[in-house]
């Protein structure tokens, strides 16, 4: 009994989903397709104090969420989540890849 105890000390991780593949986003920039997002280095404070890290993580989820809404037949024009995409490349023409397969291309156009 005093064993279940320490259990709370003990993480688990069967509450993680399977691993599988992560979206990608890329820009065009001179002439050529470029990563956006880059895994940030992690200094030794990171424990207490991750900013970078935490804004990886959260364009990650904004990916994912993208990927799961395009996936489920909607039309990205219309999503938020894609309009964040677009805000945070700027007026950069992006695309979206999963396993390499392209799942979203767009241009920003004027106007």
């Amino acid at each position: 009994m005093k064993w279940n105890l320490f259990r709370i000390f003990i993480p688990t991780w069967r509450f993680f989903d399977a691993v599988g593949a992560r979206p990608e986003l890329f820009v065009f920039q001179e002439g050529k397709w470029e990563a956006f997002l880059e895994w940030p280095q992690i200094p030794w404070y990171a424990l207490l104090f991750n900013p970078n890290a935490n804004f990886f993580h959260a364009c990650n989820n904004l990916l994912e969420r993208l990927v799961i809404e395009i996936n489920e037949g909607l039309d990205p024009a219309g999503l938020t989540s894609f309009h964040l995409v677009q805000d945070l490349v700027g007026d950069s023409e992006f695309k979206i890849t999963v396993n390499g397969e392209d799942i979203l291309h767009s241009r920003r156009t004027a106007g």
